[in-house]
């Protein structure tokens, strides 16, 4: 049985009591890393820490991408001083930080921060995207 969280740009699945999915979930911008998701995804792995009954967390994007890195949109609206105090490499750190093995499930693109928050996880899987399996 599956229980799912949704907030709009990331969904967490709980497959099992012991199985977390935390999805990112902008396909219009092949889900490009702004700060709303930065903010959602650290807060979701701090909440997965204090779960006792959790083994695993699966990190992923959809078949497409992975995560395209930053959302140069989200970069274009604010000066260097606003985006020095945003402080995102503490954001990184919830994943980073969490306290069972993480797996980044990366299908697709994975560009700059997006490669970025693969490297956090404990573990990388890559596979092909469909875009590419299609090409064939």
């Amino acid at each position: 049985m599956t229980e799912a969280q949704t907030s709009e740009e990331v969904l967490l699945e709980r497959v099992s009591p012991a199985i977390a999915v935390v999805r990112l979930n902008r396909p219009q911008v092949r889900n490009a890393l702004n700060l709303t998701v930065r903010q959602q995804m650290a807060a979701i792995f701090r909440g997965l820490a204090e779960d006792p009954d959790l083994r695993c967390v699966i990190l992923t994007g959809n078949e497409e991408s992975f995560a395209a890195g930053a959302d140069i949109q989200d970069m274009s609206q604010i000066g260097a001083i606003e985006m020095y105090q945003r402080h995102t490499e503490r954001l990184w750190g919830a994943v980073g930080d969490c306290p069972v093995p993480v797996i980044a499930a990366v299908n697709g693109f994975a560009l700059g921060g997006g490669m970025e928050l693969a490297m956090h996880a404990d573990i990388i899987i890559a596979g092909r995207g469909l875009a590419s399996v299609s090409r064939r």
